[in-house]
């Protein structure tokens, strides 16, 4: 089966992050990320959550391709992953290439880029349990060749929105999966980073999140997959109905 693959879009050169702490930041992410996908899948350890940087498959993101992952992607990725192979679990990639500013502390490029891994996760815990199936070589040259193509010639777009796998569903989960990243590590987490508001067409992200208040609370108790079975916030759906036909990027909601 062809690798279905998400992905985030930020402006190349935005994101900012000293190189040489890549290694110290995914060691620090890793096991927070793992604790939100165990919450999420509601099992009792964590599994092994695989976190390449996108120079490690020797291929460059193209069009400020930030990060992506798949249903079979931890399988695609083993060649890289080498060693630390623990089995077929959840896999996400970050754009390290052009994490390479001395503009952001730490603390800010951590928060950066914890961002765009809860962007991913939100994928992953979606498709779950479907990212354990398996992966042919095939697969993996599509996974490269797809990264290495700018977004803006993908076939899906010629058919759908610029949004499309993005929209107010998605948003509504990645926001849920952020507070609750939030509360449990307590830190401070970029939710500008957790998706490309503005290319999108979408309204300032705080604006997203004062209308989900209410519920951000009221279902920390239900798992990411099964929030779509509660009603959407009226305040919410209409923020994002209204973004979307009043731009010409998204004229056609779902």
């Amino acid at each position: 089966m062809k690798t279905e693959v998400e992905e985030t879009y930020f402006p190349r050169g935005q994101l900012v992050l000293h190189r040489q702490k890549w290694p110290e930041i995914v060691a620090r992410l890793r096991p927070m990320l793992e604790c939100l996908v165990r919450h999420e899948m509601r099992q009792a350890s964590a599994p092994t959550l695989y976190i390449v940087g996108s120079s490690e498959m020797k291929v460059e993101f193209s069009g400020g391709l930030a990060g992506m992952t798949g249903p079979n992607l931890a399988e695609c990725l083993r060649p890289v992953i080498g060693d630390a192979w623990r089995g077929i679990c959840p896999a996400i990639v970050l754009n390290d290439r052009d994490m390479v500013s001395e503009s952001l502390n730490d603390q800010q490029a951590f928060s950066e880029i914890a961002a765009i891994g809860i962007h991913e996760v939100t994928h992953l815990v979606g498709w779950y349990p479907e990212w354990a199936e398996s992966c042919s070589h095939s697969d993996v040259v599509d996974t490269i060749n797809h990264v290495a193509t700018d977004p803006r010639q993908w076939p899906q777009f010629d058919q759908h929105p610029v949004w499309y796998g993005h929209d107010y569903r998605f948003v509504r989960l990645c926001l849920h999966a952020a507070w609750r990243f939030i509360q449990a590590q307590k830190i401070h987490l970029s939710i500008h980073r957790l998706l490309d508001w503005s290319h999108f067409g979408y309204s300032h992200p705080w604006e997203y999140l004062k209308s989900l208040e209410s519920e951000l609370t009221g279902l920390a108790h239900v798992p990411l997959s099964e929030i779509h079975n509660v009603e959407v916030p009226k305040p919410f759906y209409e923020r994002w109905y209204s973004d979307v036909t009043h731009t010409v990027l998204g004229s056609n909601p779902l």
